[in-house]
């Protein structure tokens, strides 16, 4: 009897200087040249975001090493985009990935004072559980607008994290 819903193929290992998610079925790490018009489009509504609602808080859930190499080309990644906007009082970035947040936190480090003294730099772990965390510990200031970027590679974001958000 052949199985209703057949397992896919084993993943194929991935390429030098990828990691593979969680579900084994997807790459990440991997920039196409959409991920350049995204962080265009990103850095457009930060200007927008700092007139309407500036002073609150950014969320970067999967905010990678600062920066993106696409099609050749260097460019500063969400992260750094959001820190360099002006428009938040607090950053909050959260990378899971031990050698991506090192290279994070040294991208940082290259920030002018008053940039970096407003990014908190979470420990490497699991978004969902940092999240948790930051929402538990009342990190997050209620009273300001909550910019959360959620743009995971795969399946590492749970829907509860979202609605707990959202609450």
């Amino acid at each position: 009897m052949e199985p209703m819903f057949p397992l896919p193929p084993k993943a194929k290992p991935p390429p030098a200087g990828l990691s593979q998610a969680r579900d084994l079925g997807t790459q990440t790490r991997e920039f196409h040249a959409w991920t350049m018009r995204k962080l265009e489009v990103l850095s457009a509504y930060l200007r927008m975001y700092r007139r309407v609602a500036g002073g609150g808080t950014y969320l970067d859930a999967f905010a990678g090493s600062g920066h993106a190499t696409i099609k050749g080309q260097r460019t500063e990644g969400s992260a750094l985009r959001a820190a360099e906007s002006g428009a938040f009082r607090d950053l909050f970035l959260i990378e899971m990935d031990p050698s991506t947040h090192l290279q994070l936190g040294q991208a940082i480090s290259k920030l002018d004072d008053a940039h970096r003294a407003k990014i908190h730099l979470q420990p490497p772990g699991d978004c969902n559980m940092v999240i948790r965390r930051l929402l538990q510990e009342e990190a997050i200031d209620r009273d300001r607008p909550c910019f959360a970027l959620l743009d995971p590679d795969s399946t590492e974001l749970d829907w509860s994290t979202v609605e707990q958000l959202a609450r």
